[in-house]
């Protein structure tokens, strides 16, 4: 397969500065010597146009609506315009918010077309709780999915519902696995507490943070939580508020975003990593994010969900420890045991970086450009 001198044109409504999985598969693409131009959503008020890595970057101009749906109509009406500049063999569409424009600027070049669903888009947290808004978007969905010729998603279980919903014949899965990193750990450990218990990600509803302030009154003082990352303003205050009403608050700490290209020196230095996920929505009961696949690239041994796809990595890979989050007591007794058990920490320790050795980027780029081969020929 070739792609030297074959245009992609990837679009996602948001700034993808922060999106790790949009940056590996432009890297991959650059790497066959694709053009690729990135159409993205800025977060500051103002349109930005750089280089990245090789990549053209188009990051349009923060929305001065407040109506929540006039934004996405917007994004979508100039993220047609800015598209039609430049037309391609390939539209990479990174969810179903952006899939609108890569159905009409592809429709209009006559280029291939690849839907790459982040998630069930149908199924998340905010539109499991809003039915007549989800209904709208099923109906999107379901009108726009015969304009793809390729779909890509997360994991296997997600593939499987895609393909129930819409009668796909094959969705391919390519995985939020990381990159592989030499980590430079820093000599001092950036945390504060003794032993370090990880959650790392965007702060939302549902992924498990609140669980974590509370089951610090089933653990020993020397443990504390640590937050690396952003989100949800209102939870973080009612997170701080809850560990000072139980008196937690010197055991949990917010250290805000860390760059991409920074994260695992912080990860390495964490005792347990976490992917506590609340069964709220089909997407979380699904979920495979990139934070467990970090977690195992720094070799941090993980508490997860009992959930299908966290409970398969832990199982295959004997990686850490499965758990039901709503029993505080057990999932505190499981933590203690991880921690306090040297010879057990060591043999997770040395799974987790076994098991990135083959949960890696390099190895699951090659079904990624698989897509594009298939396409090509």
């Amino acid at each position: 397969m070739s792609l030297t001198n074959k245009t992609v044109l990837v679009t996602v409504i948001n700034d993808f500065r922060n999106d790790a999985r949009v940056q590996r598969e432009v890297r991959s693409l650059l790497s066959q010597k694709a053009k690729v131009v990135l159409l993205g959503f800025n977060s500051k008020n103002s349109k930005e146009i750089f280089d990245w890595n090789g990549a053209k970057v188009i990051l349009l101009k923060k929305s001065d609506w407040s109506w929540k749906k006039g934004k996405f109509i917007e994004f979508v009406l100039r993220g047609i315009w800015e598209g039609l500049k430049f037309p391609s063999e390939f539209y990479h569409a990174n969810d179903l918010d952006s899939l609108p424009i890569g159905v009409f600027l592809s429709s209009v070049s006559g280029g291939k077309l690849i839907y790459d669903s982040h998630e069930i888009y149908t199924e998340t947290e905010g539109l499991s709780q809003k039915p007549k808004e989800q209904k709208i978007w099923k109906w999107v969905e379901k009108k726009l999915i015969p304009f793809v010729d390729e779909t890509i998603t997360v994991c296997a279980s997600i593939g499987k519902e895609l393909e129930k919903m819409y009668k796909l014949p094959k969705v391919w899965i390519v995985r939020n696995v990381s990159e592989k990193f030499k980590i430079e750990t820093k000599s001092e450990s950036p945390f504060h507490f003794e032993k370090t218990i990880l959650y790392q990600g965007i702060l939302r509803k549902g992924r498990g943070l609140e669980i974590l302030v509370r089951i610090l009154e089933f653990l020993p003082e020397n443990y504390g939580v640590a937050v690396l990352g952003e989100g949800d303003e209102v939870l973080k205050k009612e997170l701080l508020d809850l560990a000072q009403e139980k008196g937690f608050e010197k055991r949990l700490k917010f250290y805000g975003k860390v760059p991409l290209d920074e994260l695992l020196s912080y990860t390495s230095h964490a005792d347990l990593g976490t992917v506590l996920a609340e069964d709220i929505c089909l997407n979380y009961y699904y979920i495979l994010p990139n934070k467990l696949f970090q977690y195992l690239m720094a070799g941090v041994p993980v508490l997860v969900s009992d959930f299908p796809e966290l409970s398969n990595i832990v199982d295959t890979y004997k990686v850490g420890v499965k758990t039901n989050p709503k029993n505080l007591q057990e999932t505190a007794e499981k933590i203690v045991l991880l921690m306090e058990d040297y010879e057990t920490r060591k043999q997770l320790k040395a799974n987790c970086l076994e098991a990135s050795k083959e949960l890696n980027w390099e190895v699951e780029e090659k079904t990624f450009l698989k897509v594009y081969e298939r396409l090509a020929n």
